[in-house]
């Protein structure tokens, strides 16, 4: 089974993150622990709801994301190391 509660997120990155999860039907989020334990609550007590958000996880999901996002970012820096090797890791 696969659902999500988000209750807070950083800027940036990981509100596109709780868009992503909301949009696509496989959580909630919410900031307030009475809202979170209810509908927490609510998905335990129906299997058919947890089917629901378990389905549309799985159907959100991108199982070789991690692995192309490294690919994408070795790619780059084999570009940086070609173009002369400065800066090829700022921090």
């Amino acid at each position: 089974r696969a659902c999500a509660v988000a209750h807070r997120h950083l800027p940036g990155q990981e509100t596109g993150n709780v868009r992503h999860v909301l949009s696509n039907g496989f959580g909630a989020y919410s900031r307030n622990p009475r809202t979170i334990a209810a509908t927490v609550s609510r998905w335990l007590s129906s299997p058919s709801e947890l089917q629901t958000l378990s389905r549309n996880a799985r159907a959100a999901s991108r199982p070789g994301a991690t692995a192309d996002i490294v690919r994408d970012v070795l790619r780059l820096l084999e570009d940086r190391l070609e173009e002369g090797g400065q800066g090829a890791v700022d921090a």
